[in-house]
């Protein structure tokens, strides 16, 4: 099975990477369950109005050194994984890179929860999701979630030009990621 490999924007490429984001959200389904490359798209995400480099606008008390860690596009503070592994803000996240391998495991439809509604098998309850997820994805229902598993950050991301879409991955990007992931992954 040839691996696939899908862009995104910065921050959501690193968010997936570090492990903050579990699911990738689309207005589409899509049926290939399989290995799946991150890219970052060449440039990040720039809110259209305030011109801050945003992962999801939020009140969350919680989120707050997240979404300042984006603010402006830089930042001088840090956020790090229960590991005390450093996360990178806004001025060190790669860009037009592959960051990450995963596996996309599933792709499920997003169904607001009412009552005792339990979403049936390939559905995902929206109200389950825990808050971070819902912050840092479109959680929309009648979207899809791609369940994202097994993901490791490449140590060294791999400059690459990004496209729109869910595709193939090339075979010269292919064995670029092999010399990478060999006892380089972080």
């Amino acid at each position: 099975m040839n691996p696939k490999i899908i862009t995104l924007w910065q921050p959501w490429a690193s968010l997936v990477a570090y492990g903050f984001k579990q699911y990738e959200t689309r207005s589409w389904a899509t049926n290939y369950r399989g290995p799946l490359l991150i890219h970052a798209a060449k440039r990040p995400f720039v809110h259209p109005t305030s011109g801050k480099v945003l992962c999801r606008d939020s009140d969350r008390a919680w989120l707050d050194a997240l979404d300042l860690a984006y603010e402006g596009g830089i930042i001088d503070d840090q956020m790090r994984l229960p590991d005390q592994t450093r996360v990178p803000f806004s001025h060190e996240l790669p860009l037009g890179a592959v960051v990450a391998i995963c596996n996309l495991r599933q792709c499920e439809r997003m169904r607001l929860g009412v009552g005792g509604y339990v979403a049936p098998i390939h559905e995902i309850q929206i109200d389950r999701v825990s808050e971070l997820e819902r912050a840092v994805g479109n959680w929309t229902s009648d979207r899809y979630a791609w369940r994202l598993s097994k993901v490791q950050r490449l140590a060294m991301p791999i400059t690459w030009k990004g496209a729109q879409g869910l595709r193939n991955a090339p075979p010269e990007l292919l064995s670029l990621v092999k010399v990478a992931y060999k006892g380089r992954v972080a």
